[in-house]
């Protein structure tokens, strides 16, 4: 038995901390690599936070999201 040990990849996400509300928003992972160069698929979901819907803008496992930052209570 042979076992090939691949280092895990490694998540950059480059996106702005601050947005205006009603503005889109864009998480952007593009920057993310793998150390043994096989191309990465990403999957995003919201943990917390008012409700806001992601568009993956090309298609399931882009590196890109985006969504209209929603009204924040103060």
């Amino acid at each position: 038995v042979s076992l090939e040990v691949v280092p895990a990849p490694v998540a950059r996400l480059t996106s702005p901390t601050l947005g205006r509300t009603g503005a889109p928003f864009t998480l952007n992972a593009t920057e993310s690599t793998a150390p043994d160069g096989h191309p990465l698929s990403f999957g995003w979901r919201q943990l917390e936070g008012p409700q806001v819907v992601l568009d993956v803008n090309d298609g399931p496992g882009a590196a890109l999201a985006t969504f209209t930052a929603p009204p924040v209570p103060r």
